[in-house]
């Protein structure tokens, strides 16, 4: 996967994104990433990318000309996938994810400052908005590195284990299994002890269990997409004729 960021702030972002794990696929070649600036796609003598908006508003706009400037300097930036960082966007879910990893040329990311982007900017490119939720950032940056990551993490040999990935959270259809390490003992709060069994049998099923009930009072809409064997809908009735018993 090749992902190229537009950004006030690339320096930041490498710095912040190119670390432990990432960073050493990064530098093991598995993924090819970019962080380009902004400023340097401004026509202005003094790298202005932003400007007051017409009609009157508080604060400030970046301009519309130096983002188009900035994408289109990407070699064949129509075979990517051109992502802006919006709470007006898509929610981003796992569902985008297994989608997009797979893009055949990449992602480019486009963050946003100030008070917004130039609307034109979304007729001129094909640029899908993409929210992490109902809430307003200072500037696209974080949800960015979000994005960047869920992707990042998905691709072959960047985490090593594949089944760090296929054990997580939404990746298999149901949230994840509660964990626990060493001590076995914190203030008198113990593990489960069919962890400590060594029955494997049994702490598959309890895990499976244990992602069902997690997934029922936390996530049930995820139930939705998938369908679930007999034993998970067994399961399920015992822990809903467990909690009311309770």
């Amino acid at each position: 996967m090749k992902c190229v960021v537009l950004t006030l702030f690339p320096e930041e972002m490498a710095a912040y994104f190119l670390k432990g794990l990432i960073g050493k696929a990064y530098r093991a070649g598995y993924f090819d990433i970019s962080f380009k600036n902004l400023r340097d796609y401004s026509q202005d003598a003094y790298q202005k990318v932003d400007d007051y908006p017409f009609g009157g508003g508080q604060g400030l706009v970046l301009r519309g000309d130096v983002l188009v400037n900035a994408v289109k300097s990407i070699e064949h930036y129509g075979q990517y996938r051109l992502l802006c960082p919006c709470p007006t966007g898509v929610k981003f879910t796992d569902v985008h994810v297994k989608q997009w990893k797979g893009e055949s040329k990449g992602i480019i990311l486009l963050c946003g400052y100030y008070e917004g982007i130039d609307e034109r900017v979304f007729h001129l490119l094909p640029v899908q908005k993409v929210s992490l939720g109902s809430f307003i950032l200072t500037s696209g940056e974080l949800p960015a590195l979000v994005i960047l990551d869920a992707l990042v993490r998905t691709i072959p040999n960047v985490l090593g284990n594949p089944a760090c990935i296929e054990d997580e959270s939404f990746y298999g259809g149901l949230l994840e299994y509660p964990q626990f390490t060493h001590p076995d003992q914190i203030d008198g709060v113990g593990v489960p002890s069919v962890l400590l069994s060594g029955h494997h049998k049994n702490i598959t099923l309890w895990k499976r269990e244990q992602s069902l009930k997690k997934t029922l009072w936390g996530c049930p809409s995820l139930f939705d997409q998938q369908s679930l064997s007999a034993d998970d809908r067994s399961c399920l009735t015992d822990i809903l004729r467990g909690e009311k018993n309770d």
